[in-house]
């Protein structure tokens, strides 16, 4: 069964936990430390143990802004050391992902298991 959330991820909160976490785009428009950390602090409260995360940010040959907003490109070391405490990677790989505009832009994912 999938649970579509639609919340404000730096203050969202629930009763349940949950086998998977995905994320295609939304991490990288953190750019604050605050917002940062309450990402990563709910990430880790709300996937259960053994529970799977896969992440999807710019990488660090994509764009620095998307919409008109300014955003945090993310390396495979950045990633893995920002979830380092909680979570273990698993897999990472990029992804070119060509736009409506028939640009392209580079997408950096990241397959973490939580400890």
């Amino acid at each position: 069964m999938f649970t579509w959330i639609i919340a404000d991820i730096t203050t969202f909160t629930s009763d349940s936990t949950y086998d998977f976490w995905y994320d295609r785009a939304v991490f990288h428009f953190l750019t604050e430390e605050e917002d940062i950390l309450s990402y990563v602090e709910r990430v880790s409260n709300y996937v259960k143990p053994a529970g799977n995360f896969l992440l999807g940010t710019f990488s660090k040959n994509g764009p620095l802004k998307c919409s008109g907003l300014i955003i945090h490109q993310y390396s495979v070391v950045e990633m893995q050391e920002t979830f380092s405490t909680r979570f273990e990677m698993a897999q990472s790989f990029k992804q070119i992902h060509t736009t409506p505009y028939d640009t392209t832009q580079e997408f950096q994912f990241c397959g973490f298991i939580k400890k």
